[in-house]
């Protein structure tokens, strides 16, 4: 985790779309990957909406949020 956001941004990405569960999210990884990504100046946004075995309608969902987000990576947690 201490490197995802180095990683991110040396793949040029500037847009991250972060994919993580309702279970992580309630860890300090999240914010603490999100807070990475800010500090590279990097723009994330997270998609919280997925199973740990996600139903179809969960990636169309998730499709969705990279586009409303205008993402241009994905980051899964």
């Amino acid at each position: 985790l201490a490197q995802a956001a180095n990683a991110v941004a040396a793949l040029g990405v500037e847009r991250p779309l972060v994919v993580a569960d309702r279970n992580l999210a309630r860890t300090p990884w999240l914010e603490r990957l999100l807070d990475d990504l800010r500090r590279r100046g990097l723009q994330p946004a997270a998609y919280l909406d997925v199973t740990h075995n996600p139903r179809s309608s969960e990636v169309i969902a998730g499709r969705e949020a990279y586009a409303d987000h205008g993402a241009d990576g994905l980051v899964a947690l």
